[in-house]
């Protein structure tokens, strides 16, 4: 288990588990069809042992719980993606019923 800050510097079980105590949201938005929320993980989350660590995480809910979850490397990608998800939810992309990916 890997531990890393928000800059993507892997750091001690220590530090790892005292960046949990502190806030880890990156963006949060709210509208009528849902919430869009992104996350330093701190954790690598990249199971497959291949590729960089994917260490923030931007979700949607809908009225019917998670109906989307996408996971990035640097905190400029999640935060630019989180803005591509929310654009999206805005426009009425319904994230249950598409293969949607806001990675270009």
């Amino acid at each position: 288990m890997k531990f890393y800050d928000r800059s993507g510097r892997e750091v001690s079980r220590e530090e790892g588990v005292a960046l949990f105590g502190e806030d880890r949201v990156v963006a949060q938005d709210m509208c009528v069809a849902g919430y869009v929320s992104t996350v330093h993980l701190v954790l690598d989350h990249n199971h497959s042992g291949e590729g960089d660590p994917l260490i923030f995480e931007t979700m949607v809910f809908d009225g019917e719980g998670t109906a989307g979850c996408w996971r990035y490397s640097t905190e400029d990608a999640a935060r630019e993606e989180h803005t591509k998800v929310f654009k999206a939810l805005l426009a009425g992309v319904d994230f249950r019923a598409e293969m949607y990916s806001p990675i270009a």
